[in-house]
């Protein structure tokens, strides 16, 4: 799947340990998209709940010795069609439920 091969690439140009910093960041690129695609609204205490998280992905980023931008590039790239496929996965459960 596309999400192995990103992760794969990320591995080829990152360490493991950075990429799965990356991948920490999940709940952030969630929400993002879940906004971009389905107009889902969350809530500001819990958007204030990612500030960390998006800071702490800037903090390890700027201080991550095997950082390269290809490497970055595809373990975000990776973690959001993860994300995005998250969303669609609840969005068709959802559709699923009502039907049962």
């Amino acid at each position: 799947s596309l999400v192995v091969v990103l992760g794969l690439v990320s591995l080829r140009h990152v360490a493991a340990s950075f990429t799965e910093t990356i991948k920490a960041s999940s709940p952030f690129f969630t929400v993002v998209a879940a906004f971009l695609l389905t107009g889902e609204k969350t809530e500001p205490v819990l958007l204030l709940a990612l500030v960390p998280v998006a800071g702490g992905l800037a903090v390890a980023s700027a201080g991550e010795l095997s950082f390269s931008a290809p490497g970055f590039a595809a373990a975000a790239a990776a973690n959001a069609v993860e994300c995005v496929q998250n969303v669609f996965c609840k969005r068709l459960l959802e559709f699923g439920s009502r039907d049962g």
